[in-house]
């Protein structure tokens, strides 16, 4: 890798001989438009299939998900969503199906730019930034075909094209690497909690140290509770515009969890001691974004869509609910399909019933659970690195 950067001297690229193009000359619009039941394809990919930032397609819906138009898109086309282009989302398409009708399917003109580079200059900032800025509407911003086709940017000659394109593979097969071992880890991190906080419905072939309950056969020391028993679910409060301050105490939104956005807004309002939350304490997200978080930063308020979770120390450890809380997601997750929402109520979530172990138990199985979270970490730690390497090496390029 590094050979390869030296040899094409990223940091002093000659840019004087590259060529302005229109944007219609670059790529073509893909326009084929087909109703799900009659595409006769197996892949559906939609707006939520795609992530930022990544030029790959990591989950795919099926066509009877959907109903109404859509996209048809064919192996090296891109797939680019066209709403909140601020997501910087656009994918390579590696099958024959359909898209979303709210994304621009996109197919390299090989005479201007090497199909194997023009992923990449879709993930530059010159191209996002642009698109940001002739994005039009309100809540959904949306980008124009009429305002796109004649955006101008600069492309590197065509015999540095392929040696360009080699380099960003290069870097992208390291990044493909990182993600595959952190999907490894975070499929064992999925196994054992289905194995701690789910529990056989058929007796054990040595059924002398279980007991059979409601939820399935436990260990016979477990017992089993209704989680509004041991934890306390306490909502957060819906605020309006006219309380929101410019400082005071911050209020936690569900992007300021997920990371999705840093800015916070403020109340200086007086509120019960319940409906604060302080470093340390369990959130869970549960509307929309559904997931339990430790909250690492400073006295705040919590909005509507958490819940703050209060647990009986002498009954149940915080981190031993936050793990059972990260297995109740990923079930909810994985009953779901295509644009169906999970949806959970607090009455719901305190009536469920959990296999209880005794502390000492419980303490083990934090350990355990604990030192995969650590490797996960880890490794997201590298792969994040990676991606800001990758993204350099763009930004550099483009």
């Amino acid at each position: 890798m590094v050979n390869e950067v030296d040899q094409i001297n990223l940091n002093r690229l000659d840019k004087s001989t590259w060529k302005t193009y229109r944007f219609s000359e670059i790529a073509r619009k893909i326009s084929e438009t087909v109703k799900p039941e009659e595409a006769n394809v197996e892949v559906y990919v939609g707006l939520e299939h795609l992530d930022g930032e990544d030029i790959h397609i990591r989950r795919k819906g099926v066509p009877s998900d959907v109903k109404g138009g859509k996209l048809r898109c064919y192996p090296g086309d891109i797939i680019y969503g066209k709403r909140r282009a601020y997501q910087r989302k656009a994918a390579i398409v590696n099958f024959e199906g359909i898209c979303s009708a709210h994304a621009f399917v996109f197919r390299a003109n090989p005479d201007v730019i090497d199909p194997k580079l023009f992923p990449f200059f879709l993930h530059s900032d010159q191209f996002m930034h642009r698109m940001v800025d002739i994005s039009v509407g309100g809540l959904s911003p949306t980008i124009n075909w009429g305002d796109l086709k004649d955006q101008e940017f600069i492309i590197p000659p065509k015999d540095h094209q392929a040696q360009l394109a080699e380099l960003l593979w290069a870097m992208d097969e390291i990044v493909e690497r990182e993600h595959e071992l952190y999907e490894l880890v975070d499929t064992i991190r999925d196994i054992k909690l289905k194995e701690i906080f789910q529990f056989p419905k058929k007796a054990p072939f040595n059924p002398i140290d279980c007991i059979k309950s409601e939820i399935g056969w436990l260990p016979k020391d477990y017992k089993v509770v209704e989680q509004g028993k041991v934890a306390q679910f306490i909502n957060g409060r819906a605020y309006k515009k006219t309380e929101w301050e410019d400082s005071g105490i911050p209020v936690i939104r569900l992007q300021n969890l997920t990371g999705t956005g840093t800015d916070f807004y403020y109340s200086n309002l007086k509120l019960p001691e319940k409906n604060y939350c302080e470093k340390g304490d369990l959130l869970y997200m549960w509307s929309a974004t559904f997931g339990a978080k430790i909250w690492e930063g400073e006295k705040a308020i919590f909005h509507y869509h958490i819940w703050k979770v209060v647990c009986d120390e002498r009954e149940l450890r915080q981190q031993f609910m936050f793990y059972n809380l990260e297995e109740i997601t990923r079930r909810m997750m994985r009953q779901v399909s295509g644009s169906t929402m999970p949806h959970i109520t607090k009455a719901g979530m305190e009536k469920l019933k959990l296999g209880l172990p005794p502390i000492s138990i419980q303490d083990e199985i934090i350990a355990n659970l604990d030192k995969i979270t650590c490797s996960l970490s880890l490794i997201q730690q590298k792969l994040d690195s990676s991606k800001a390497l990758q993204r350099s090496l763009i930004n550099q390029i483009f």
